[in-house]
């Protein structure tokens, strides 16, 4: 995976909140592990640029798996590791959480996220993790 190029997650800085996270520690110390030789083409903090950047061949990308395996221009690869686990947040103002109108929607969410848990968490296939998508036609260069 080393010498693949990559449509990476953004690092961010101290004052980015995407970045502040255990998950997102977790996955960038992932890729220096996996991929820390690699060529680095893009750095995105969103998840949707860089699944449009390794559809169109730019390279590899850590994709949430519900959301790449819905694009037919990517494919899954094997990985040398599992990727860490992403977590799903939501916050809302301390003072706000307890309104009726604002429960409402944050256990409405709530339970569309558990719903939906097994096509956001899906059970791996024999063979081992695989969560970095490629595009058919570069195959990750």
């Amino acid at each position: 995976m080393a010498n693949r190029t990559w449509a990476a997650a953004d690092q961010g800085t101290s004052s980015s909140p995407s970045w502040t996270t255990a998950t997102c520690r977790r996955r960038r110390a992932w890729l220096a592990e996996h991929a820390g030789r690699a060529l680095v083409v893009l750095r995105a903090d969103s998840h949707e640029t860089q699944l449009w950047a390794a559809a169109c061949g730019c390279g590899l990308a850590l994709l949430p798996r519900f959301r790449a395996e819905a694009e037919p221009a990517l494919r899954r690869i094997a990985t040398p590791a599992p990727v860490p686990p992403a977590e799903v947040w939501l916050g809302v103002h301390g003072e706000n959480r307890r309104l009726s109108r604002v429960r409402t929607v944050l256990d409405c969410i709530a339970e569309a996220v558990r719903s939906r848990a097994a096509m956001l968490n899906p059970s791996e296939p024999a063979g081992g993790a695989a969560h970095a998508a490629a595009s058919r036609e570069s195959g990750g260069r």
